[in-house]
């Protein structure tokens, strides 16, 4: 009869099996979509697109009601020089009676339309190698759950094996969201070290088990 954290851990197991499988399968249907969307946009004549138009907001800040030091919009200008893209913006603020007033312009005027499809196309092709790396990490996943639900123990060898082989899927994602993202992505970056710590953790357990055994 199985220890009960043992079964615990089958159920578990199952569950995010079937979790996984769900998310594969939504997963597969976005890269899909996305890989038409690419062939659509590629396919399709922007030059007689052009977008034009001016944008305006005013926020206004009572630091009676909310401190300083939690709404802080800081004053920036910007002046696109992307070829074929005129964008741009400017932030200014601006304090009386412990009031303060932020005042944003933006404009965007006479984009290319090749400017604008190579957008298009970069974007979409970023979400399709986010979606890939998402789906080697899944398929990896599922193969642990997959291990996790019919084990006897969790440091049995193929257990660790499929550990691995999930904390390793873990790094084009990792790559990929640094790349795109920067030093935002260091939440990405700490989830995937703690996987790999738990591996560890779990690879060390198994080597004092395998010791215990041979001691008997």
């Amino acid at each position: 009869m199985k220890n009960e954290n043992v079964v615990k851990i089958n159920k578990l197991g199952k569950v995010s099996r079937i979790i996984v499988s769900i998310c594969i399968v939504i997963v597969i249907i976005g890269l899909a979509a996305a890989a038409v969307s690419e062939i659509a946009v590629a396919s399709i004549n922007f030059d007689g697109v052009k977008i034009e138009g001016t944008a305006n907001a005013v926020i206004t800040v009572d630091h009676d009601s909310i401190p300083k030091n939690m709404i802080n919009v800081e004053e920036s200008s910007f002046d696109s020089s992307i070829k074929g893209i005129g964008l741009k913006w400017i932030v200014n603020s601006s304090t009386e009676n412990n009031i303060t007033k932020y005042t944003i312009d933006g404009a965007i005027k006479d984009p290319d339309g090749n400017a604008i499809k190579a957008m298009l196309l970069v974007a979409i092709a970023t979400a399709i190698v986010f979606l890939i790396c998402f789906l080697i990490a899944l398929i990896y996943g599922k193969k642990l759950a997959q291990a996790l639900e019919v084990c006897d123990s969790p440091f049995e060898p193929v257990v660790l094996s499929r550990m691995k082989g999930f904390s390793k899927s873990l790094i084009p994602w990792v790559v990929v969201s640094i790349i795109v993202n920067g030093i935002s992505a260091f939440t990405v970056v700490l989830s995937v070290l703690v996987v790999f710590l738990f591996v560890n953790i779990f690879n060390y357990g198994a080597q004092l088990q395998k010791e215990a055994d041979e001691t008997l």
